[in-house]
Order: C-alpha cells, then sequence, then structure tokens
C-alpha cells in the first residue's frame, strides 16, 4: 500500500463523518483478497454522510480548502501514467440502509498484490506471522 494512501480518507472520515455526530460513530478499515491478484481495502464510517457534511460545511463560512483526498487522487493517477501501479479508488460514496437512509460513507481501494517491483504488498501477509 503506498505511504500515505490511506490517511486521507481516514481523517475525513472521523473529521467529516464521525465529529459532527451527537453520538459516537465508527470507522472501519477492510483489507481482503480480492482477486488472486488484488487488495482490496474498504474505509467506511457511519457518520453523517456525504451530503450533510457538504450542507454544514456551506452554512459556515470558513476559508479552508482541503486538498487531501485530490493530493492522494493525483499521486495514483502518477503511479498509473508510468505504469508503477494499477490503483482504482472507488468513492468517496454515501451509503444508504434498506429505507434509502443515509447510514454513512465509504470508500474502496482497490491495488496489486505486488508492488512496482514485485516485491510484495509492502511486507503485508495473510494469515499469522
Amino acid at each position: 500500500i503506498p505511504a500515505m494512501m490511506l490517511q486521507p480518507y481516514v481523517e475525513n472520515s472521523i473529521w467529516h463523518g464521525i465529529l459532527p455526530m451527537d453520538q459516537q460513530g465508527t470507522v472501519r478499515i477492510q483489507v481482503h483478497g480480492h482477486a488472486q491478484d488484488r487488495i482490496r481495502v474498504t474505509i467506511s464510517d457511519d457518520g453523517i454522510g456525504l451530503t450533510e457534511s457538504f450542507n454544514r460545511k456551506a452554512a459556515r463560512a470558513s476559508d479552508h480548502i482541503s486538498r487531501g483526498i485530490e493530493i492522494t487522487k493525483g499521486r495514483t493517477d502518477v503511479l498509473r501514467n508510468l505504469h508503477l501501479s494499477d490503483i482504482r479508488i472507488q468513492g468517496p460514496e454515501e451509503v444508504h440502509g434498506p429505507d434509502g437512509e443515509v447510514t454513512g460513507t465509504r470508500v474502496i481501494i482497490d491495488l496489486p498484490r505486488s508492488g512496482p517491483t514485485g516485491t510484495g504488498s509492502g511486507g503485508l501477509r495473510s494469515g499469522t506471522s
């Protein structure tokens, strides 16, 4: 997993999804084999959702511009364009329950198991060590 690939998404889940809630929330990071040669990382939260977060941000005056996810997607594009890695990012997207109610936010990062030099997945191993 390239350095700083997950951090902006986890941080956004905390700052924009969980902290604005009146109750405790949860951020989950799940890593599992997606296909024989791929790893899927899912970062999800049970926070207020993207729409509510955007609405709250628009309601308060701020000159802060968050660039973490934009920079991460840019780095991913560079790695892909240099044929060093085939990383795919889906989201962030709202998650809805059966009743259509927003239940949080999710981003899925799909990575190759091997690094650009065939070095494996950055020291990650299946099972126990």
